[in-house]
């Protein structure tokens, strides 16, 4: 069965925009593509994923990351992490059993994803603490 994890920016309850101009090198750095196509899904290594989407508004920025059988490994927390730290991003994977948070404001996360979570909001210090 297969597993998506998603990385997604929440501010005051709501989605966040982050600019795609932004993400773009963090994406090429960890895909190994010079100029990724985000109009698809855009392989990774197999230590992080088998593949990421980025979700777009539209105009220019990301909603979101999804990330296909992401592994269950360092090089997937230290990706998750690094996203987590760069752009504010929230993890959480498709049974949202946690949403791992490196922000201290939980309040940015939206109530009703707060509230269909199993175990709420975990805050994360380090890499190794996600999983």
């Amino acid at each position: 069965m297969s597993t998506t994890a998603f990385l997604q920016k929440f501010e005051g309850g709501n989605e966040a925009v982050v600019a795609l101009d932004d993400v773009l090198p963090f994406l090429s750095e960890h895909s190994g593509v010079e100029q990724p196509d985000v109009s698809a899904a855009i392989a990774l290594p197999a230590g992080i994923a088998n593949s990421v989407r980025v979700i777009g508004d539209g105009q220019g920025g990301v909603l979101c990351l999804s990330l296909t059988d992401p592994s269950a490994s360092r090089d997937f927390q230290d990706f998750a992490f690094e996203a987590m730290v760069r752009f504010g991003f929230s993890l959480f994977f498709d049974d949202l059993a946690t949403i791992y948070s490196a922000s201290p404001d939980s309040d940015d996360i939206p109530k009703a994803l707060l509230r269909d979570s199993v175990n709420g909001v975990k805050r994360v210090y380090r890499a190794n603490q996600i999983g």
